[in-house]
């Protein structure tokens, strides 16, 4: 398949996730939310789970507190324009799919991207892993501007820096 769209992860970002994914070695989910620039074309940072993250090998719910004070802290580093893009999250059953339940996430999350920038796209990443290295699986969410029809599309994921 060749996929068109791209989802650009800056270094930076990719380094934090490796770091986040210790703790998977529980078998246990774990993620976190995605931040970009508005009109940069590349996503910059990422958050972890937080400390207060209720994880299971099948289902996973962010310290949303600690996600908040992530990106009160890029808005002061990097001004107003730090905006959540999208979320990462590890697959420790090696599915390489986004479940239903990561598709309903996606449609809340391009929801709210929809209302706080008047459009866009949610960015996913869904990590898995059969050896020391995860592998990268990069999906959009999108609506389509005439139809009203939402899509979650895989993507091509690319590390820049």
């Amino acid at each position: 398949m060749d996929l068109q769209i791209a989802v650009r992860v800056s270094s930076g970002a990719v380094a934090r996730i490796s770091a986040e994914l210790r703790d998977c070695l529980d078998g246990n989910e774990s993620g976190g939310y995605l931040f970009a620039l508005r009109g940069e074309d590349k996503l910059m940072w990422a958050s972890g789970a937080g400390p207060n993250a209720a994880r299971s090998k099948s289902a996973l719910t962010i310290d949303r507190e600690y996600v908040r004070t992530f990106e009160l802290y890029l808005r002061a580093q990097w001004g107003e324009d730090v905006g959540l893009a999208g979320r990462w999250h590890f697959h420790p059953s090696g599915t390489v799919e986004m479940s239903d339940t990561d598709c309903e996430g996606a449609v809340a999350g391009l929801e709210l991207i929809e209302f706080e920038h008047d459009g866009g796209a949610w960015l996913d990443l869904v990590l898995t892993s059969s050896t020391d290295y995860p592998e990268i699986h990069a999906y959009v969410t999108s609506r389509d501007p005439i139809s009203r029809r939402i899509t979650h599309e895989p993507a091509k994921f690319e590390e820049v820096d």
